[in-house]
Order: C-alpha cells, then structure tokens, then sequence
C-alpha cells in the first residue's frame, strides 16, 4: 500500500470511529473489516491511540474553565472572602455570587477526574490492593510475552508439543527425608502439569517429582522424587524445630530468587503472619519471587518455617509458616506416611557452626524448584 493509499484508509477509519459515515459505506466497511484481521487490528491501534488524547483535551477542557471562573473573580473580593470571620453578611453575600459556580466548576472536575481514573484502570488496581497484600513468591517467568519467537523456532525444529510446554513459575525446596520427600509452597506447584528440581550447588543434578501431598489452607506441599535415576539424598544436616521461636530471634534462608542459591539473614518479627494467622510467623529479611518454599533456620540450623509470601509495597517484610503447624499438618492428614516423610536428625548437626560451615552443608539439600 503506499502512501496515498495508507492517507486514504486512516481517513476512512478516522470517519469510521467518529460515526461520520453514511449508512451504505459503514455497512460495507463493517463488511470488510470481518473479513480482515488486519484491518480490525489498525482500528484497535487506532482507538487505542486515540483514547488518552480524548483524555487530554477533556483535561484542557476543564483547565480552560477553571482559568474562566478564576478570572471572573474580582482580587478584591478575594480578600473580602479572607476577612469573612469579621463579617458574616460580606460572607452570606459572597457565598451567593460564587457558590453555584463553584458547585458547577467542582463537579465538573470531580466527574473529569473520576472518569480519567477509571480508564486508567487505577481504581481496579486500588481494589485489587485492597483485597490482598499478601504476594505470593513463585517467581513467575513471562513466556508468553517472550515466546513469540520462541514458539515460532519450536516449530520449525519441529520439537514434539509434550516437550515444548512453557515453564510458569520457578521456587524453592528442600529435603525432608533421604529417600527424596522436600516441602515447598502447595501455591508453587498447584495445578502443575510437571515439576522438575534443580540445584546449582551440584551440577547435573535434575529430578522429576510429584506431588506427595498438598494443603491450600497452610500453603504446605510435600514433594517426592519420581525418577529412577535418583537413589538418595544423603544424610540431612539439620532437623525440624517443634515448638515456636522467640521474638527477635535470629534467622537466615538459603533459596532460589535467581538461578543460583541465595543466602538471607533477618529475624523473627511477629509472632504470627498476615492478617494475624497464628500458623505462620513475620519475619524481616528480604525475599524476592522464587524465595516460595525456601527453608527458614535458626541459628543452630533448626528447620523453624517455610517462606511462603511478603507485604506488598514493605520491604522485609516477609512470612512464614512455622515448623509447628508443618509437622502438626502432615500429623493429622497422614499420619502413616510421616515416618516416611520425616527422617532428619532428632538434633541439628549444624549446632554451635559458624554460618558459612553451616551453609556448606545445607545447600545441597535446598534446590530450584522449576514448575511447567
């Protein structure tokens, strides 16, 4: 098309949009815009282009009247309005000059405003604030917007459809037994078709697993290893703490909110969570997407929680559920099966150990948490 043509057709969309066209030409045009997905997408980009300088020339719109009801104000009278205290029939007097005008001036703006926002989408933002700000941390991985031409070289390489299904979020694990059971956030791997761990501490290391178990209500999921390759994890260091942790305490988190491991270090902030949940505690250390089902520890490498979300807009601030309400979970709803789960150590081995010892052997036992 060029570019006589290309002025031809914006000026029949223009007239399209404004409604100025007659009825045979618009029934036609209507017709072929069906029949176009191209030509219906240039009126989309069109209206979309065209909606915030409607919105501008409202906005100059109310200026230009605003400047009209300033000017009509005489700067005398102005001061007059300032000393009304000291004379309330100037006031009465004044009040019935402007305030119709002022009402008018006001409500025009109100709407203008109002309506601004709402086309913005800002009050739908606000209400979805409102309803939660608690923020989940499964590191969500935009394919969608990234896969156009990644979907394009997938069928050209003709790579079967089962092996090209897009990755959705990536999180965090860690072991619970030798055998291959880990806890993360039941959030993370909800309706996952796959789930895969990783670690970056040994190289090579990649495991399918399933889910074991789930509970919505405390945010904990138990995942096992469901791959023949795998035979086990090796002796746990650390061990799970049963009763709470003292306010003030001092934590650390190894986790994955990048692809590599990432250590942490707070404390116990409030004694429960968001909203006053008595299940999981407040912490102040900072966390980030992909910090879900990361391990909390003690200072003596007791397991005490599992980092499941933070506040929104508040930095450090971040929650946890704790070790309590985990083993009391899987108590009551799998009660033969805990055993299995559970085999860590009735002590910590990492008591008394400076940090980076501890870290050394903790890593190989936290992993990447990969959800498809």
């Amino acid at each position: 098309m060029n570019t006589e043509e290309q002025l031809r057709l914006w000026d029949k969309i223009e007239r399209y949009v404004e409604g100025d066209m007659e009825t045979g030409e618009y029934l036609a045009f209507e017709k072929e815009i069906a029949s176009n997905p191209e030509l219906a997408q240039q009126i989309a980009d069109y209206q979309a282009l065209r909606t915030p300088l409607d919105l501008l020339k409202e906005r100059r719109q109310l200026r230009a009247k605003l400047d009209r009801f300033h000017a009509e104000i005489d700067p005398v009278e102005q001061q007059a309005a300032l000393k009304v205290y000291k004379n309330k029939d100037t006031w009465r007097t004044y009040t019935s000059k402007y305030l119709p005008t002022i009402a008018v001036a006001a409500s025009v703006a109100l709407i203008t405003v109002l309506s601004t926002l709402f086309t913005l989408g800002y009050l739908k933002s606000m209400e979805r604030s409102q309803q939660s700000n608690l923020k989940l941390l499964r590191r969500e991985l935009d394919q969608i917007k990234r896969d156009i031409k990644s979907t394009k070289d997938t069928l050209n390489r003709a790579i079967p459809r089962a092996t090209a299904a897009p990755q959705r979020f990536e999180g965090t694990c860690f072991a619970i037994s030798e055998k291959g059971h880990l806890i993360t956030s039941y959030h993370l791997v909800a309706k996952a078709d796959s789930v895969f761990i990783e670690s970056t501490t040994q190289p090579g290391l990649r495991y399918k697993v399933e889910l074991a178990f789930g509970d919505e209500r405390t945010d904990l999921a138990v995942l096992k290893v469901a791959d023949s390759t795998f035979h086990e994890f090796g002796r746990i260091p650390y061990t799970l703490k049963k009763g709470t942790v003292d306010l003030g305490e001092e934590i650390f988190t190894l986790a994955y909110p990048k692809n590599d491991i990432v250590y942490g270090e707070g404390s116990i902030s409030a004694r429960t969570g968001f909203e006053g949940d008595s299940v999981a505690y407040q912490i102040s250390i900072p966390v980030n997407p992909g910090n879900s089902g990361g391990p909390v520890f003690d200072t003596n490498g007791n397991l005490i929680g599992v980092v499941s979300g933070k506040l929104s807009g508040a930095e450090g601030v971040a929650f946890a559920l704790k070790s309590s309400a985990i083993w009391r979970t899987l108590k009551d709803s799998v009660p033969n099966e805990l055993d299995e789960m559970f085999d860590l150590p009735k002590q910590s081995k990492l008591a008394g150990q400076k940090r980076t010892a501890q870290l050394k052997k903790i890593q190989d036992y936290v992993f990447q948490v990969k959800v498809y």
